[in-house]
């Protein structure tokens, strides 16, 4: 995604070109190559620009918060709440993205995590879902 300060409404789609091998020491930048379609030639030599990359992008993930995973003797463990109740689940985990960590096994979609008080709660607890 590409914003020219110039036009500050428009987006554009970019794909990159090239990426300096090193930074450069003064700014502590990449040199940065991206090529856009600019049929009306509005963006001219010189223009800033301001470029946003999208790493990867994983369709269909599942996500939980980072603080809500606890380890269990190096375990990583997700607490839900099934019908009242504490259950753990052994969890493996995928990418990271801020505070959000992809969940690629020991969870489903429409499980009820457990993200409060979860370092107090134990296997087979009664808990009341809020």
């Amino acid at each position: 995604m590409v914003r020219v300060d110039a036009f500050p409404d428009r987006e554009l789609l970019g794909v990159i070109d090239f990426v300096a091998y090193k930074a450069d020491p003064a700014t502590k930048t990449f040199h940065v190559k991206v090529i856009v379609d600019n049929p009306g030639h509005d963006i001219r030599p010189g223009m800033i620009a301001r470029v946003a990359f999208l790493r990867r992008v994983i369709p269909d993930a599942l996500a939980a918060p980072i603080f809500s995973i606890v380890d269990k003797g190096g375990e990583r463990i997700l607490f839900v709440e099934k019908d009242g109740v504490v259950q753990a689940r052994t969890i493996s985990i995928g990418a990271i993205e801020g505070d959000k960590v992809q969940i690629t096994k020991g969870v489903q979609p429409g499980d009820n995590l457990i993200v409060t008080g979860q370092t107090e709660v134990e296997e087979g607890m009664k808990v009341q879902a809020q």
